[in-house]
């Protein structure tokens, strides 16, 4: 039997030895059972951790709520990050929004893709801060509430931007200036404009060392936009961010 690809974005002990993990595929997300997967020595270990790519099936169980995983094998265990404290604190903050906000997302297939992806490109980065916003960015396009950046939410045209209107979530030019409770300008707007546009296949770390050091600014942008937009505020981001400076 072939089995689907997916990540495991989270993974939470159950009874004594087993866990219920959270995986993301092409095809959604899955919740299911992994048994006697907290013992070390069980066969279920290796593909029961959180931040794994794994091969799975997952079959129902007529003596569980939950689903059971009958078979797995790791494809990919990003260890490069798992290494790296700091890129492991951008992958957790990425996971978490995954877990959190998933249920918004109709296009799992390219979710997925997505974030395999961006964690493909943290593991050889140095510039994993930014593949975290480069992923909390573009995940705004997935969820439905992209900005705009190239042209004016209010009359379309797009010279003479001056300013993003927070509120109404995009640039707006001379002509539509008004009563704006919450503008944001500047060169880490233009930065913002950049990630968001461009394709992440083309994004590298000789393009991200061009960029001027903007990260402080953007995450205060989009832990806004995520909080008024969403209604989501991430744990994960404010207690890492205690923990590692």
């Amino acid at each position: 039997m072939e089995l689907e690809e997916g990540i495991v974005i989270k993974a939470n002990k159950y009874l004594e030895n087993s866990k219920i993990l959270t995986i993301i595929s092409a095809k959604g997300t899955h919740t299911c059972l992994a048994r006697a997967s907290s013992k070390l020595r069980s066969k279920n270990y290796s593909y029961s951790q959180i931040l794994t790519k794994i091969g799975f099936n997952i079959s129902k169980s007529k003596r569980n709520s939950f689903d059971i995983l009958t078979t797995g094998t790791v494809v990919n265990t990003y260890i490069k990050i798992k290494e790296n404290t700091s890129k492991l604190a951008s992958a957790l903050v990425i996971l978490d929004i995954t877990y959190h906000l998933n249920d918004h997302i109709d296009d799992f297939s390219t979710l997925f893709s997505f974030l395999d992806l961006v964690l493909t490109k943290l593991e050889s980065t140095k510039y994993e801060h930014y593949y975290e916003i480069i992923f909390r960015l573009k995940l705004l396009f997935l969820l439905g509430v992209g900005p705009t950046f190239s042209k004016c939410i209010a009359c379309g045209k797009k010279e003479d931007l001056m300013f993003f209107d927070f509120y109404s979530g995009g640039m707006k030019c001379k002509e539509c200036t008004g009563d704006e409770k919450k503008i944001y300008r500047g060169d880490y707007v233009r930065t913002l404009q950049t990630l968001y546009n461009i394709k992440i296949e083309q994004i590298n770390d000789e393009l991200l060392a061009q960029l001027p050091n903007h990260t402080a600014m953007i995450n205060e942008f989009l832990d806004a936009y995520y909080e008024y937009f969403l209604g989501y505020v991430s744990s994960a981001r404010s207690i890492l961010g205690k923990i590692i400076k």
